[in-house]
């Protein structure tokens, strides 16, 4: 597995790619006002990412691909995701990216 424990921003071809490969995130470091997803955990709206994935047609436009996920999503949360390095690690049992 490359990078494991290397903070590295989201890659993909797309940017629906990308966000399939988001970690689910969760907390809030009370450093300002909260999203709604901050609270309880991007779990649910990268689930919509899963499902809706179809609704998302590939271009040459990954801007405008990012700018479609926002209204469905949330404009925060992708903003968000976009913006934040995130390490993975290894699962010492089955070996999966986590």
């Amino acid at each position: 597995m490359e990078h494991v424990g290397e903070a590295q921003f989201l890659t993909g071809k797309t940017a629906t790619e990308c966000l399939q490969k988001a970690p689910i995130v969760r907390g809030w470091d009370h450093s300002n006002h909260p999203e709604k997803w901050m609270i309880v955990g991007s779990g649910r709206k990268l689930e919509v990412v899963n499902k809706s994935a179809h609704k998302i047609t590939p271009s040459a436009d990954k801007e405008g691909e990012w700018a479609k996920w926002e209204d469905l999503i949330s404009s925060e949360l992708v903003q968000f995701l976009r913006k934040t390095k995130f390490a993975r690690y290894q699962c010492p049992s089955c070996n999966s990216s986590i």
